[in-house]
């Protein structure tokens, strides 16, 4: 029994040995990489809803975020969808992406 102690103690401070000396090895930080749009040109607005997605958990496969993320129904009025949607010479609609803001649509005025 003293022997499972000591393998377990031991362990635990070898492991905190390990994470002081990544520590000391310089200082860490959180990496994030911006997407670039080279399509997009000014006059561009990315429009998100309000929530970002409708229930809160962990989106991790792609028809859950999907399935939680609102649409551009939910964002804008039907007569708003209607005109972004076929009036293609005018505007530029593009869905991007969040994991922060959810399902997120960039509309160019290509005029």
């Amino acid at each position: 029994m003293y022997l499972g102690q000591f393998i377990l103690t031991l362990g635990f401070f070898i492991g905190l040995v390990l994470i002081f000396a990544k520590y000391h090895e310089g200082p860490t930080n959180i990496e994030f990489e911006v997407e670039t749009f080279p399509s997009l040109m000014l006059p561009a607005m990315t429009f998100c809803s309000h929530r970002a997605f409708k229930t809160r958990g962990f989106h991790f496969n792609e028809r859950d975020f999907i399935a939680q993320t609102f649409k551009l129904q939910d964002i804008f009025d039907p007569a708003t969808v209607i005109q972004l949607l076929h009036n293609k010479t005018k505007f530029s609609l593009t869905p991007v992406r969040s994991e922060l803001f959810g399902q997120c649509f960039t509309v160019q005025n290509l005029m």
